[in-house]
């Protein structure tokens, strides 16, 4: 027989339970059984035993990662031997159903000293047993630096998760890495986020996913984890001293059990006060399925979020204080009794008193689903711009266009001005600078979105594209996927402050990152995009979607906005990109929407064919913004081709304007009154004036200032005057 048939054998034949209950004692908890781990001193029970799996694990001293989980890594760990003696024990002691072997003295695991790692010095988390990792979190020093990693790992379906440090072990003086379980106290993972919100509370987790999950569900408090359920004796809980903490478990036995475990010791750390969130029902009231996380709400919004937490939130008492009665469940207030037993000195309940119970209960239970807050707690705040007074920061923003108008291009200016610091078209006011972060699923990296970086002047180190996203299909397959925003912006969350300074994100084109949203429907578009609002928000950053624009009629730009109107109605300013219709070349950058902001003037631009200086050149195009406002209405711009009656009054305007500016320059106010009392409308004249190049000049400041027109030198040169984003 050989050795993997002996090894199947063995396997199918020997209950483990049985056989480590012989040498430990085994407690039964719910499907599982729980003993003190004989390989470390364990003063509470953390060696789980899985008779439905056959496997083994303490995952406070991780001893299971040397030999493997199974009965055989049991059988090596125990008495030290190889994997053929391994075989003969157990063949020997017949499954275990014999007499017990005296194990002897156990080899204490050598001594190490865990160190942060050099800068860049990164493990090969790829093992023959495992694979590589589908998922690694970071867990970094209170002042940010790179510690160790937790790895998670998917076999058969089946996740395992394991650390990789870094240290200095006692058969070398050289450190290295090696997959071995940190030394305890453990840092918890969001430690390097304390200092900077001194005041946030600290939600505590059983693992990194659900903590990235609940930051974007609920801003307003600080995220750390207690590392698995198995870990909460060995944290370094000194960080938490004099913070109010609130502890979010699993909907599980195991989760709950540790939250509990680790209340008492919170306040013993110092904490200032400790909470509970119990997560038996849904925000509509339904039961919780058992073993949900916060990171299964993918359907949640904030607002849901931060109601359902605050209607289950509980005390955990001081150990030395009195126990706090547990508040009773809003959802399902329990009737109150009639009357009192006898003889105890109470009166009977009335109907009365009954009925204001529950009309008080029902009422909390109203409250409890509302999100309110009173205006004078509110405290009053300017609107911040990257761009003043066209994009705003912190919220979402549109452009909008037919292909081919240049909208990418558009964004590759702006992120040539911010990632420089450099100063916004027209009015040359001086951005601050930042990174980018730019999702776009139709230009390739090489071939387009780099040389049009470059041709604008970006500086590339500031710079960033998100492609891509590891999944795990059904089988358990790792495989590269496509970013969805409805599933996957606690990511981009993620990536945003490991980036740290993105001012922009550029989306190109929003419909390319919907997942399932359905771009038709309203409340799935709201949906979505309340939580990216609250991304913005929290990162002080500007977020771009770019959208095309339909080929409907509609005389409203806004209506044509592809998809549904909720696009454009959560965004705060939409910005349309539309070809001149006097000059084929010359492109439109219009405001169709500004709530936050006073300009109500847009902008023009064409598109420049440039080399890059490589061996050989590089073709790109870049924009080049022209240096004054334009004063063609939205209307006009998105409008229909002119008719012929248009175009004779537009060639009257003409002719009225080279005469009243024939003799030198004249007050605007005057010819557009001359204008109006001669029958043409502001639109026809502003359409003349842009086609003759008058030029517009303010003297003086404030009220008393006073815009003069004048001629252009060149009446008949159709090139308007342009600048590019960096002079």
């Amino acid at each position: 027989m050989s050795t993997d048939a002996e090894r199947e054998a063995i396997r199918r034949s020997v209950d483990i339970v049985q056989y480590i209950s012989q040498y430990i004692q085994l407690t039964k908890i719910g499907s599982e059984f729980r003993g003190r781990c004989v390989f470390h001193e364990d003063h509470e029970p953390s060696l789980y035993v899985n008779g439905n799996k056959q496997i083994w694990a303490c995952f406070a001293c991780n001893q299971n990662e040397i030999h493997g989980s199974d009965i055989f890594g049991f059988v090596r760990s125990y008495f030290d031997c190889s994997f053929p003696e391994a075989i003969a024990k157990l063949q020997n002691g017949n499954g275990g159903a014999g007499k017990p072997i005296i194990a002897p003295p156990r080899k204490k695991p050598p001594p190490r000293e865990l160190l942060i790692p050099p800068d860049g010095s990164m493990p090969d988390m790829e093992r023959e047993d495992l694979g590589g990792p589908v998922k690694v979190w970071t867990i970094r020093t209170r002042d940010g630096k790179p510690w160790f990693y937790e790895a998670r790992y998917l076999v058969g379906g089946e996740k395992q998760t394991r650390f990789w440090t870094y240290g200095r072990y006692s058969d070398s003086d050289t450190p290295r890495w090696e997959c071995k379980a940190p030394t305890n106290p453990r840092p918890f993972w969001g430690l390097e986020e304390l200092d900077k919100r001194p005041n946030a509370q600290v939600m505590i987790h059983e693992a990194p996913k659900k903590a990235e999950a609940a930051r974007l569900l609920l801003p307003g408090v600080h995220l750390g984890i207690v590392g698995g359920v198995y870990q909460v004796a060995h944290m370094d809980l000194a960080p938490l001293e004099g913070r109010r903490c609130i502890l979010l478990p699993d909907n599980d036995e195991p989760g709950r059990h540790a939250m509990s475990r680790l209340a008492p010791l919170l306040w013993a750390a110092g904490a200032k006060e400790v909470k509970g969130i119990d997560p038996d029902t849904q925000p509509d009231g339904s039961v919780t399925p058992i073993g949900w996380d916060v990171a299964d709400s993918t359907d949640w919004t904030p607002q849901v979020a931060l109601a359902w937490a605050k209607a289950r939130k509980t005390d955990y008492a001081k150990p030395d204080a009195p126990s706090p009665e547990k508040p009773a469940q809003i959802a399902k207030p329990a009737p109150a009794p009639a009357s009192h037993a006898k003889g105890n000195g109470a009166s009977a309940e009335t109907p009365a008193q009954r009925a204001s119970t529950y009309e008080e209960a029902a009422r909390a239970e109203v409250l409890g689903q509302l999100v309110y807050t009173r205006i004078s707690d509110v405290q009053p705040e300017a609107v911040q711009w990257l761009w003043p007074g066209r994009i705003p920061l912190g919220e979402l923003t549109m452009i909008v266009g037919d292909p081919g108008l240049g909208k990418s291009q558009i964004c590759a200016s702006l992120a040539s001005v911010v990632t420089n610091g450099g100063r916004w078209p027209v009015d040359r006011t001086q951005a601050e600078r930042g990174s980018i972060l730019i999702l776009s699923a139709e230009d390739n990296i090489r071939h387009t979105i780099r040389p049009r970086l470059d041709a604008a002047g970006a500086d590339v180190e500031r710079c960033h594209t998100l492609q891509a996203v590891r999944r795990i299909d059904e089988r358990g397959n790792s495989f590269i996927g496509s970013f969805s925003l409805a599933e996957d912006l606690a990511k981009l969350g993620v990536l945003m402050q490991e980036i740290g300074d993105v001012r922009l994100v550029i989306i190109d084109p929003v419909s390319a990152y919907l997942g399932e949203t359905d771009s038709h429907k309203n409340a799935e578009v709201r949906g979505m995009l309340a939580p990216l609002t609250t991304l913005a928000g929290d990162h002080h950053a500007a977020i771009i979607l770019v959208s095309h624009l339909t080929k409907s009629q509609s005389a409203n730009a806004l209506m044509r906005v592809q998809g549904s109107i909720a696009f454009a109605a959560l965004c705060r300013a939409v910005w349309g990109v539309t070809a001149d219709k006097d000059d084929r070349q010359r492109r439109l950058f219009m405001p169709l929407k500004n709530n936050l902001g006073q300009d109500k003037t847009g902008l023009a631009y064409a598109i420049e064919p440039f080399d890059l200086p490589t061996e050989p050149p590089i073709p790109t195009s870049r924009i080049m913004w022209e240096a004054q406002l334009v004063e063609t209405s939205v209307e006009e711009a998105f409008g229909a081709a002119m008719t012929h009656d248009e175009r004779t009054d537009t060639d009257a305007a003409k002719e009225l304007l080279l005469e009243v500016l024939a003799d030198g320059r004249v007050k605007a106010s005057d010819v557009q009154r001359i204008a109006k009392s001669g029958g043409h409308s502001l639109t026809t004249l502003g359409r003349a004036k842009r086609l003759l190049k008058v030029e517009s000049k303010r003297e003086g400041f404030g009220s008393g200032s006073v815009v003069y027109w004048q001629l252009h030198a060149d009446a008949s040169d159709d090139t308007p005057p342009r600048s590019w984003t960096q002079d």
